[in-house]
């Protein structure tokens, strides 16, 4: 069974470029795609994941919310525009599984690469 990530994203070229990305060289792995908090709820609470890429600020709220939750209970990568060192360290105190931040722009490959080391460590 391939590992399944969820990717919480609300810009629609950023969806694109990595559902084409991963298509074509990381066929491993499943890509579902919530594209706002409470969509990114309603999977959470439908579906296992192995593994959360987020983008830390989106159109209905911050994805430290999710880790107020309890929802985040996976590996998550946290792509982020800004570094607000605040919200960071809510997000860090509030899982208990790995939390890695790649600053926005990134190239596709850097993501695959984390998501590589934090899979291996499940």
């Amino acid at each position: 069974m391939r590992p399944k990530i969820l990717l919480i994203e609300d810009e629609d070229l950023i969806i694109e470029m990595l559902l084409e990305f991963f298509q074509i060289t990381q066929q491993n792995y499943e890509v579902k795609v919530a594209r706002s908090l409470s969509e990114a709820r309603s999977m959470l609470n439908e579906h296992d994941f192995s593994l959360c890429i987020s983008d830390c600020g989106l159109t209905d709220g911050f994805a430290c919310e999710l880790f107020e939750e309890g929802l985040m209970d996976m590996p998550v990568i946290i792509t982020t525009g800004y570094t607000d060192k605040t919200m960071l360290d809510r997000l860090t105190q509030k899982n208990t599984h790995q939390i890695q931040i790649l600053p926005k722009p990134y190239h596709p490959q850097n993501l695959v690469q984390l998501i590589n080391t934090l899979i291996k460590k499940i």
